[in-house]
């Protein structure tokens, strides 16, 4: 596979505008070009370009994305499904919302709310938590909350 792009900075290290400049290796026309993806765990995960523009499509059907619908991504940048969201985003003409750089629910939550998102997508985990914390009744304009795994499988949560 031909990386697309790689994320190698540390989230702690201070970010320069051409930082990555080094690490970009594209090719337009390659079927195997990659996205390669840091996990907190220090390793990196290499998923294909196509796989994740085509999970994005499949989420943008599945929960109708429009021009007027505004994503919350609360899953760090950095995570697959965070990436799915961007573009399913960009793909239907809606705005991504990046809530917070760290996953703290209460800032989440308030976020979520004063931007007024209608679709909340994020891993399973931080589904969960703001689910139980009232997520619904805290942000009354989200109509879809999405739980995306590692292998960019997603799950409504009606």
């Amino acid at each position: 596979m031909i990386p697309l792009y790689r994320i190698t900075k540390l989230k702690a290290e201070p970010h320069r505008a051409d930082d990555f400049h080094d690490d970009i290796e594209a090719h337009p026309n390659a079927s195997e070009a990659a996205v390669l993806l840091a996990q907190p765990t220090g390793q990196v995960e290499q998923l294909s370009h196509a796989k994740i523009l085509g999970a994005a499509q499949s989420l943008s059907e599945k929960v109708q994305l429009g021009r007027n619908d505004r994503i919350g991504l609360v899953s760090s940048f950095s995570t697959a499904g965070s990436q799915a969201g961007f573009w399913a985003g960009i793909q239907s003409g809606a705005v991504s919302v990046v809530p917070a750089v760290k996953f703290e629910k209460e800032e989440v939550l308030n976020s979520l709310e004063n931007e007024k998102v209608t679709v909340v997508l994020g891993e399973k985990s931080e589904i969960d938590e703001l689910l139980a914390n009232g997520l619904r009744e805290r942000v009354p304009t989200v109509i879809h909350v999405v739980s995306v795994g590692k292998d960019l499988s997603f799950q409504v949560h009606n």
